[in-house]
């Protein structure tokens, strides 16, 4: 988490890892996990990856509608650790210019923490793990 800004951060919790792109300064620890995403390419593939998991994935919403699942669906593991996520190759951030309406939330299922908003989805996305 001390990191450039833009470095992928993989660790692992409960058996799946999770996904984390480093966003502040450099020495000063601050990221951003990964929680879902829509899947928008690649789909097929993605199914291929996450029934090695979990053979009753049949819907495209159930592919990466939680931090394990996206991992499991992109096959990311240790792999990406400290790659920078700003550069194109087989997977990075890109930016956008679509406006969306970004809803803050509080974590689910947190128990420390919860005075402090720290969930952002889209708002009414279907691939949000939960509203």
């Amino acid at each position: 988490m001390w990191n450039k800004p833009g470095t992928a951060f993989v660790y692992m919790v409960h058996g799946n890892w999770m996904f984390n792109v480093i966003t502040g300064k450099e020495n000063e620890p601050s990221g951003v996990l990964l929680r879902a995403i829509e899947p928008l390419s690649s789909i097929d593939k993605m199914f291929e990856l996450r029934k090695k998991v979990n053979f009753n994935v049949n819907e495209v919403r159930q592919l990466c509608s939680g931090p394990g699942k996206l991992t499991q669906a992109f096959d990311i593991s240790p792999k990406l650790q400290e790659k920078n996520m700003t550069i194109q190759s087989e997977i990075y951030i890109s930016d956008s210019d679509e406006q969306v309406k970004i809803i803050k939330a509080y974590r689910i299922g947190v128990i420390k923490d919860t005075k402090r908003r720290q969930r952002f989805y889209i708002s009414k996305n279907n691939y949000v793990s939960k509203f």
